[in-house]
């Protein structure tokens, strides 16, 4: 269990525009995580951003990560179905990368994201705003935007979820980093729905939602139960 309120910049954007009973599950699972659940598409997230850090951008990234997968060895159903969504998940990859991906492909991607730079506190709450990966500008090494995975296999991400979290990603990396990033070069990827979710141009609507989400999620935690 958790004592401290916190949450993943993803679940935030699903929070705010949740019911009621929807925004108690997601803090009973954020509270009291399932050591199963924790993490779910390791390897299409390392093999996507491998990808990115390549210079070439060379496919046989994914085709090889695939491969590992398809030649692990399953001995339960649980892990069954998650080799079976990692391996989806590389194909939603590979496509998102002749198409979506394309525009973005002239930076240069780091990887090297210390987690302790991608926490703020707001209004109690501890949230966590790593982007997958930041896109960098290969003359100046300045960073010019980033690109945040969201796996989600069952639902389409709703666009103003998505419009929080990239918004919310923005803010920080702008004030982390003191500079003003383009919104289309700040973006959320539905890698299931090979959807694309730019962060808002204008953020102050978005700063309010934040704060006001994590002022809820503060006066709510301790209410929160197994």
């Amino acid at each position: 269990m958790s004592t401290i309120p916190h949450i993943s910049v993803n679940k935030l954007g699903e929070f705010i525009f949740a019911t009621p009973a929807r925004k108690r599950s997601i803090l009973k699972t954020i509270k009291f995580p399932s050591t199963f659940k924790n993490a779910r598409y390791p390897e299409p997230k390392s093999a996507f951003v491998n990808f990115m850090l390549d210079a070439m951008h060379d496919k046989s990234v994914f085709e090889n990560k695939k491969n590992q997968l398809i030649a692990k060895r399953t001995l339960t159903k649980w892990q069954k179905d998650k080799q079976q969504g990692c391996i989806e998940a590389i194909d939603h990859l590979i496509a998102c990368s002749e198409t979506i991906l394309m525009p973005y492909l002239k930076y240069v991607a780091e990887k090297g994201l210390l987690n302790d730079d991608y926490y703020t506190h707001i209004n109690g709450v501890t949230l966590h705003l790593k982007p997958d990966v930041l896109l960098i500008d290969a003359k100046t090494k300045k960073v010019k935007g980033f690109v945040k995975l969201v796996f989600s296999k069952s639902r389409k991400v709703d666009w103003n979820e998505a419009a929080i979290s990239a918004g919310a990603v923005r803010t920080h990396l702008e004030k982390l980093f003191g500079l003003i990033l383009k919104a289309e070069n700040c973006f959320v990827l539905d890698v299931f729905n090979r959807r694309k979710h730019i962060a808002p141009k204008f953020l102050q609507t978005n700063k309010v939602h934040v704060k006001m989400a994590c002022e809820e999620i503060a006066s709510m935690w301790s209410t929160i139960n197994k």
